[in-house]
């Protein structure tokens, strides 16, 4: 069990941890990115506490499995997860998908959209309707691979 006694998750607080009977294992203090734990003095602290694993033959460590106390302060305040990809790609990817699927579905809207105020029944060109056609194919290759990107 590990107890934070002062100060909060983004600064420099007292730590405390404990085993499962309640005796204490370590008691000092701890910084968010620091590269040590201190003990109450403010002493670098460089040891592990061995872990007795009780889990027969389905458990991947050994008997007197090693941790460093700072692994297990790290791990309680969150500070190894990490998150992954680009939300912004993902995003962009995803519209990208449906404008296609939606200029698919009405060719003709986004064209009378952009020319409906200024021309009286507009038609589109040749030119235009082909680009239309070629970006029905490249838009959605684009799209999956920022999909693959953002991940």
């Amino acid at each position: 069990m590990v107890n934070f006694n002062s100060g909060d998750k983004w600064s420099i607080g007292e730590v405390e941890i404990k085993e499962e009977n309640g005796k204490t294992i370590f008691e000092g203090k701890y910084g968010i990115n620091s590269m040590l734990l201190l003990d109450k003095n403010g002493k670098p602290v460089i040891e592990n506490i061995t872990l007795y694993t009780d889990l027969g033959k389905e458990s991947p460590y050994y008997e007197k499995y090693q941790l460093s106390l700072k692994r297990i302060v790290e791990f309680s305040l969150l500070e190894n997860e990490r998150v992954r990809g680009e939300f912004e790609l993902l995003a962009i990817s995803i519209l990208l998908l449906l404008l296609t699927i939606i200029d698919v579905k009405y060719p003709l809207l986004f064209f009378t959209l952009s020319h409906y105020l200024s021309v009286k029944d507009p038609e589109p060109t040749d030119y235009y309707i082909v680009m239309q056609k070629i970006s029905w194919f490249v838009f959605p290759i684009i799209s999956i691979i920022m999909l693959i990107v953002a991940i």
